[in-house]
């Protein structure tokens, strides 16, 4: 039996332990703001170490945008401390909003060459991020 514990379920925002695929589940359900995008993403870190997941997918598919500050924040803050936390793979389904679909794109435009602590990868859809981060490390 797989457990899925949810940590936050807000109007803008599903956030759980998926215990199948062994991540922290983040669906985006509307705009968020910038305070609240941050402290998402500060929780995740924090639900990862709670459960010793170097897994995280995050549905971007209903968020609209992601400012630029929250960006470079994403890139020069939050990765060091997500490999700090043990993430090792991110999945990003992408967003249908073409705000938030920029947003990503900068984000993963912006990251230094594929690393071997933290990979990330941009999907079309939620099966096929769960698919990827539950694959074992070492596949490409």
């Amino acid at each position: 039996m797989h457990v899925h514990r949810v940590y936050i379920d807000e109007p803008f925002l599903l956030m759980r332990w998926d215990d199948e695929h062994k991540c922290v589940f983040v669906q985006w359900r509307s705009v968020a703001t910038s305070a609240q995008f941050r402290d998402v993403l500060t929780k995740v870190l924090a639900v990862a170490r709670d459960n010793h997941a170097c897994r995280f997918v995050s549905d971007t598919r209903n968020l609209e945008l992601i400012t630029d500050q929250d960006q470079r924040w994403m890139l020069n803050t939050w990765a060091p401390l997500a490999i700090e936390a043990g993430l090792q793979k991110v999945a990003v389904v992408i967003a249908q909003h073409w705000l938030g679909r920029m947003g990503i794109e900068r984000i993963f435009n912006g990251q230094p060459d594929a690393s071997d602590q933290l990979r990330s990868r941009k999907f079309d859809s939620v099966t096929g991020a769960l698919l990827w981060v539950a694959e074992p490390h070492n596949s490409v």
